[in-house]
C-alpha cells in the first residue's frame, strides 16, 4: 500500500502542534522560573529573619528586631507579636505600624478576637477584611482602625507542643492571603517560636551568669595583681572593695591572725573609718563573728542584734548601723592566716551562692597572704569564658542544621531538578558553616587551625556535593596557621565553593581526585592556594565575566568580607588564590595552632 501524500493541510497541522508545543514548553518553563524565584525569595526572607532572631539574646530587643525584619521582607504594613504568659493572657509584646505605647499594655485573653481563638486552636486565621468578622475584637490604644485584613498565626515551639506566642501581619487594603503565603508565615512563626524560647531561656539565667563571670573576672584581676606587684596592700583593698560590690553588702574586712596567733588585726577594710575601725576590732575578737579567725570555721550570723554569740559587739552593730554578718576563714597549705568579714545594715540571709562567692575571695586573700597560688583563678575565667563561647558556637550550629534539613527536606519533595540544585547548593553551604561553628565549639577560643577546617569542609562538601560517590584525597601544607572565627566562616564558605567546582566540573568522569591547600603568612598577610589535579580551566577563562553563582560567591566573599584578593589560573589543574590580611586581634601568638 503506498504511503499517503503529504498535503499542505497535514503540514499546516504539524506546524500548528509544534508551536502549540513550544508555547506550552515556554509557558511551563516561564513557570517554573517564577516557582524558583518565589522559593528563593522565601529562603532570602528566611535567612533575613533568621540572622534578626540569632543577632540579640535580650528579648524586647529580639522581638523588636524580628518585627520589623518580617514586616520588611514580606512587605507588610503592620506586624506585631503577642507572647503568651503564665496568666494565660497574650501580651502585645512588639510591633511595627501599630501604637508603640501599647506594647506591654494591651494584652488579650486565650480565645479571644482573632489573636487569642487563633492561640487556642493552634492554626492560622486569614481574614480578607477583619473588621466584618464577628471573631474580631476591638481594642482600644491599638490604633489599628485603618487596617482591614489580618492573618494571625500561633508561634508554637513544635518540639514540646508549647504555645509561645501570635504573629500578626495587618494591611491597610482588604488582602486574600494565599495558601503559599500562609505556609511562609508558618515557618516563620516556627523560626520565631525558637528564637523566643532561646532568648528566654537565656533572659532566666543571664543575671545569675553575669553575676558568676563578674566574680570570676575578678578574681582574675586580683590574680593578676598578685603576680604583677609586691604591695600586698594593693591586693588586699581590692578584695574588700569587690566582695562589698559583688556581694551587695555595706562593709567587708580582712583580719590577720598575728604570729603568735592571740591576736587579729585588720589589715583591709571598706566601709569603716579609722575610728570606727579601731572600736570594731577591739570587740571582734571575743565575739561569735570572730571565731571564723581562731577557730577556723565560717560563721554566719543574720541578726547581729539578736545572735546571742554577737553579744560582744550587738551594740557596737547597732551604734554603726550593721545587722547582719558573715566570716570565713582565710587558710593556705592547711594554716589558718586571718578571716575575711562582710555585714550589711539590713537583716540579710547570705545565700549559698554568696556564701560561695565570698569564700572564693578569701582564698584570693589567702593567695595574696601566703604569697603561693598565683594564676589558678585566671584559668578558671578562661575557662568558663570557653564554655560559654563554645555553647554560643553550639547553639549557632544547632540552628544552620534546622534550616539546612529543612531545606534538604523541600529538595528532596521537589519534582523539578532546576529548583531542587540550588537548593542543593544553599544545603552545602549552610552545612559549612555549620561544620565551623561545630569545630569553633570544641577548639581553642575563638580559633581554628587551616588543617582542622579543610579536613571538615572537604569532608563536607564532598557528602553534600552533587557527585557524593567522588573520593577526593587531599593534603594540607601550613595547615597550623589559625583563622579567627569570622576568617574562618568566611574561609570555610570560599573553600565549599571551590570543592564542589572541583568535583562538579575539573573531575568530572573521574571517580577520584586530589586536592592540596597550601597557607603562608608573611607578616599579617595570610595567602592561601587551593590546587587539584581536575582538567583546569578552559582556555580563554576569565572568572569574573563568565564565573557560575559559585565562583561568584567566592570573589564577592574574598572581595568584601576578608578585604582581599582572588585569582584563579591552570597548571595542570585549576589552582585558586586568596590573599588577606589577618584580623590583627588574633595575631602574634594567637596564629600558631
Amino acid at each position: 500500500m503506498a504511503d499517503a501524500p503529504i498535503t499542505g493541510d497535514l503540514i499546516h497541522q504539524l506546524q500548528t502542534e509544534i508551536e502549540e508545543l513550544r508555547a506550552a514548553n515556554a509557558k511551563l518553563r516561564e513557570q517554573t522560573d517564577q516557582r524558583l524565584l518565589l522559593r528563593l525569595a522565601e529562603l532570602a526572607a528566611l535567612r533575613k529573619v533568621n540572622h534578626a532572631t540569632n543577632s540579640c539574646m535580650q528579648l524586647d530587643a529580639t522581638l523588636k528586631l524580628i518585627v520589623e525584619t518580617v514586616a520588611d521582607v514580606i512587605k507588610a504594613d503592620v506586624c506585631s507579636i503577642f507572647l503568651f504568659e503564665k496568666d494565660e493572657r497574650l501580651t502585645l509584646r512588639a510591633t511595627t505600624g501599630l501604637n508603640p505605647d501599647a506594647v506591654g499594655q494591651v494584652s488579650v485573653r486565650l480565645g479571644e478576637g482573632i489573636t487569642g481563638i487563633a492561640a487556642k486552636e493552634g492554626h492560622p486565621i486569614a481574614l480578607r477584611d477583619a473588621w466584618s468578622d464577628p471573631r474580631f475584637h476591638y481594642v482600644a490604644g491599638l490604633r489599628e482602625e485603618p487596617y482591614r485584613s489580618m492573618v494571625s498565626v500561633p508561634i508554637i515551639l513544635f518540639t514540646v507542643e508549647k504555645l509561645v506566642g501570635v504573629l500578626n501581619i495587618q494591611a491597610l487594603a482588604p488582602t486574600d492571603y494565599s495558601t503559599e503565603e500562609i505556609s511562609f508565615l508558618e515557618t516563620v512563626a516556627g523560626q520565631v517560636a525558637i528564637a523566643i524560647e532561646n532568648t528566654r531561656l537565656y533572659a532566666q539565667t543571664d543575671l545569675k551568669l553575669q553575676q558568676k563571670v563578674s566574680e570570676l573576672s575578678t578574681l582574675q584581676r586580683v590574680s593578676r595583681m598578685i603576680a604583677s606587684t609586691l604591695d600586698l596592700q594593693e591586693v588586699l583593698n581590692l578584695i574588700v572593695t569587690q566582695a562589698v560590690a559583688l556581694s551587695g553588702a555595706d562593709m567587708a574586712a580582712i583580719l590577720q591572725l598575728e604570729e603568735d596567733r592571740q591576736e587579729a588585726k585588720t589589715v583591709a577594710a571598706f566601709g569603716l573609718d579609722s575610728l570606727q575601725l579601731a572600736r570594731w576590732q577591739d570587740r571582734i575578737r571575743d565575739s561569735r563573728v570572730g571565731d571564723s579567725v581562731f577557730m577556723a570555721r565560717p560563721v554566719v550570723i543574720s541578726d547581729l542584734l539578736a545572735d546571742p554569740g554577737a553579744d560582744a559587739i550587738s551594740s557596737l552593730a547597732e551604734g554603726e548601723g550593721y545587722r547582719s554578718g558573715f566570716s570565713v576563714p582565710l587558710s593556705a597549705k592547711g594554716k589558718t592566716l586571718g578571716a575575711l568579714q562582710v555585714f550589711t545594715r539590713n537583716r540579710h540571709e547570705f545565700s549559698f551562692d554568696e556564701v560561695q562567692m565570698l569564700s572564693s575571695f578569701a582564698d584570693e586573700a589567702a593567695i595574696a597572704l601566703d604569697n603561693a597560688r598565683l594564676y589558678d583563678q585566671a584559668q578558671r575565667n578562661l575557662s568558663v569564658k570557653s564554655a560559654l563561647l563554645a555553647e554560643m558556637h553550639h547553639r549557632v550550629k544547632n540552628n544552620l542544621q534546622t534550616v539546612a534539613a529543612l531545606l534538604s527536606l523541600q529538595a528532596r519533595h521537589c519534582k523539578s531538578v532546576e529548583i531542587a540544585s540550588p537548593l542543593k547548593e544553599s544545603v552545602g553551604r549552610i552545612q559549612s558553616i555549620a561544620s565551623v561553628h561545630d569545630l569553633l565549639s570544641r577548639r581553642q577560643i575563638g580559633i581554628a587551625s587551616v588543617a582542622d577546617l579543610a579536613k571538615t569542609i572537604i569532608e563536607a562538601a564532598t557528602i553534600n556535593s552533587a557527585r557524593p560517590g567522588v573520593r577526593v584525597n587531599y593534603r594540607v601544607v601550613g595547615g597550623e596557621v589559625t583563622l579567627s572565627s569570622r576568617e574562618a566562616t568566611v574561609f570555610a564558605l570560599v573553600l565549599n565553593e571551590l570543592v564542589s567546582n572541583a568535583i562538579a566540573h575539573g573531575f568530572a568522569g573521574r571517580g577520584e581526585g586530589s586536592f592540596q591547600i597550601t597557607a603562608s603568612v608573611s607578616g599579617s598577610r595570610i595567602t592561601v592556594t587551593a590546587s587539584d589535579n581536575g582538567r583546569g580551566l578552559p582556555p580563554g577563562f576569565d572568572f569574573r565575566k563568565q564565573a557560575g553563582l559559585g565562583l561568584q560567591i567566592v570573589n564577592t566573599l574574598v572581595v568584601n568580607e576578608l578585604q582581599g584578593q582572588f585569582s584563579l589560573t591552570t597548571d595542570g589543574g585549576t589552582v585558586a588564590t586568596i590573599v588577606f590580611e589577618l584580623d590583627c586581634s588574633f595575631a602574634g601568638e594567637a596564629r600558631s595552632a
